[in-house]
């Protein structure tokens, strides 16, 4: 198969006059990023189709007690309340809790090198953000989720990118390979991906530990790092994001597990329903009815991917994965087990916060597989034969089949988590869970079982590029476009900087090639791609086998659906730069 990038310019036509744009959200929010010192301790990932926030004491997706995962960006709906990452272990014998979920037991800061936490109101304890298109790369998403102007937003990438805190953990390009990080040569955050923010969080405050279930600290110091990708498609609906937690104790955590914990609130938050696909490891919610009062008609599908558990020993002829290298003998611990909340239920309630038999001690029969309240296994409906379960709701929405949501309860406001466990962590030790945040539907014509069909689809896609370490083909630079305005004419010329246009046309990356260029006409400066009408196609003369047709795999929006498409039309006329209206 012959692998294609296409390299598309995208012109927008507004009163009569062509201006080059990227297309992204429109939505006008009140919330801005604190520029003072020891901050931003809350901030927002925003390079693809979803903008949600982020806190440095481990919160996550929540805006001022409203939900804060928007998606499709700029459409003013949204899709989780709130999520978070959950574990609990025996500590000389004592069950503990600690995470986040609608409380945190996390404090933003290190642990410094004599055991203490560094301030969280330090200027270190922040978080930080960076793209490496900072200089050039287009900031509309930025602009229009309220972060300040266009020279405020590039001034906090510099600022994150020169201060970039590779010394303690923060990932980054080595490019000089001397083992630390010079913001002069190296390329902070995720190699390859479009926007990374990277954080540090500790359990230390007793106080502050207790106000979540009502356990004593771990001592275990969090390092976060969360990123997107700016692509159309499945990358374009996700982002992914690394736990990695480090027993900075003197005692070992036995029995322990970790939790992704999520309320998903798909639009309103009376009328969803929740489940889990075993074979890919991943729980999702969505609309129970084919309308929501937030997104109509086409309510989307939302869910949490345990792509990497934590890593223990394994036999001669398993390989895990570790801080995205391959790791011979060892394994990743697969999701052990699924738990969910139904709001107002006395049985299928929420651990109480705060309370440490009505907290962590629920929470450690859920993360058991356990129901909360009771210590009693998961049952499994008599009309499908009974018995009991760690996988409830485990059944296929789309089919109607097995055991789904619905069948035991009425649809409502639910809460869902996925665990995996137990293993050992002794003092000292260093894991890290990935997990990928994800989303599909949301437009016309994506029903809500649709949705779901589609968000499986789009984890296949995620699964296959964490098995290849997140190596994502970038596309070439662009080339530098020239605009004449002339009497009822408009004139684009790219052919202007021979270098660019060089570097551009003979980019190689991933076995993927230039191929050559499009041109579109946007109906608004807020539309996407799909919206596009194509005005004109410039391709190479191919040497040999003429490609003048390019298919892919993809995902049908209206079923779900994986098919495959002719994607691009050629004609092998040859490249031009220039093109007149």
């Amino acid at each position: 198969m012959i692998k294609i990038i296409k390299y598309l310019i995208v012109f927008l036509m507004v009163f009569g006059t062509f201006t080059l744009v990227t297309a992204e959200g429109n939505i006008d929010k009140k919330n801005t990023i604190n520029k003072t010192t020891g901050t931003p301790q809350r901030l927002q990932i925003n390079i693809n189709n979803i903008s949600t926030w982020l806190y440095n004491d481990g919160t996550a997706d929540v805006s001022g007690g409203q939900s804060g995962c928007e998606f499709p960006k700029g459409g003013n709906a949204y899709a989780v309340y709130q999520s978070g990452f959950v574990w609990g272990a025996k500590v000389n014998g004592q069950i503990r809790t600690g995470g986040s979920t609608f409380s945190t037991s996390l404090t933003p800061g290190r642990i410094g090198e004599n055991g203490a936490a560094i301030s969280p109101d330090a200027e270190e304890s922040r978080m930080y953000r960076v793209r490496p298109d900072w200089e050039t790369g287009n900031m509309k998403s930025e602009i229009d989720d309220g972060e300040g102007s266009e020279a405020e937003i590039r001034a906090q990438y510099q600022k994150d990118w020169n201060e970039w805190p590779g010394q303690y953990g923060a990932p980054y390009e080595d490019v000089d390979n001397n083992g630390s990080y010079d913001p002069a040569v190296d390329i902070p955050g995720i190699p390859g991906a479009d926007q990374t923010v990277y954080f540090i969080a500790n359990d230390l405050d007793a106080a502050q530990a207790a106000l979540l279930y009502g356990s004593p600290p771990f001592g275990v110091e969090l390092q976060v790092t969360v990123w997107g990708y700016k692509r159309t498609g499945a990358l374009g609906n996700m982002i992914f994001k690394k736990y990695k937690f480090i027993n900075k104790s003197a005692n070992d955590f036995e029995e322990m597990y970790v939790s992704v914990w999520n309320d998903p609130d798909v639009g309103n938050a009376g009328d969803d329903f929740v489940g889990i696909d075993t074979t890919l490891s991943l729980m999702f919610a969505y609309n129970a009815s084919t309308t929501d009062t937030d997104y109509g008609d086409s309510p989307p599908a939302s869910g949490f991917d345990f792509f990497q558990g934590p890593i223990v020993d394994g036999e001669p002829g398993d390989t895990a994965i570790f801080d995205l290298k391959r790791v011979p003998g060892k394994k990743n611990l697969q999701a052990t087990s699924f738990y969910y909340f139904i709001n107002s239920d006395d049985v299928y309630s929420d651990p109480e916060l705060g309370s440490y038999v009505e907290g962590t001690l629920e929470m450690w029969n859920l993360l058991n597989g356990l129901i909360g309240p009771t210590g009693n296994p998961f049952p499994i409906p008599a009309s499908l034969g009974g018995g009991t379960t760690k996988f409830p709701l485990s059944g296929d929405p789309v089919n109607q089949t097995g055991f789904i949501d619905g069948i035991t309860f009425p649809e409502g406001d639910r809460r869902c988590g996925m665990v995996a466990g137990p293993f050992t962590m002794a003092a000292g030790d260093t894991q890290e869970v990935v997990v990928a945040e994800l989303a599909a539907g949301g437009k016309a014509g994506t029903g809500n079982l649709a949705a779901v069909e589609l968000l499986k689809n789009y984890d296949l896609a995620a699964q296959d590029l964490f098995d290849k370490l997140f190596v994502v083909p970038a596309p070439p630079p662009p080339p530098i476009v020239e605009v004449t305005e002339l009497d009822k004419k408009i004139v684009l010329n790219w052919g202007v900087d021979n270098d660019r246009v060089k570097e551009t046309e003979t980019n190689e990356r991933e076995g993927y090639v230039f191929q050559g260029y499009n041109v579109y006409q946007l109906p608004s400066p807020s539309a996407q791609l799909e919206e596009a009408t194509r005005l004109a196609t410039y391709d190479i003369i191919d040497k040999g086998i003429a490609v003048k047709t390019i298919t892919d795999k993809i995902v049908d929006p209206a079923t779900g659906a994986e098919i495959e498409v002719v994607v691009q039309y050629g004609n092998d006329t040859g490249i031009k730069r220039q093109y007149v209206a």
